[in-house]
């Protein structure tokens, strides 16, 4: 159930990762996201936790290259 819920995740952050990119082309320069996700109660059921993991899978994201989902 908390893979199908990430996969989800990431598909909706796909769409909106694709969405940005069209924007860039209006706003004139270029547009890049990079999206840590952590899910509660999935992940840890503390909330000092699933802030630490969704940071830690932020930067994870920002590691492997522009427009990355990193659950």
């Amino acid at each position: 159930m908390i893979r199908q819920f990430h996969q989800d995740v990431l598909n909706q952050l796909d769409m909106l990762g694709t969405f940005l990119q069209s924007a860039s082309v209006v706003l004139l320069w270029p547009v890049t996201i990079s999206i840590g996700v952590a899910a509660f109660p999935g992940d840890t059921g503390d909330t000092e936790k699933l802030i630490k993991y969704a940071d830690q899978a932020l930067y994870r994201a920002k590691e492997s290259g522009r427009n990355r989902t990193v659950v």
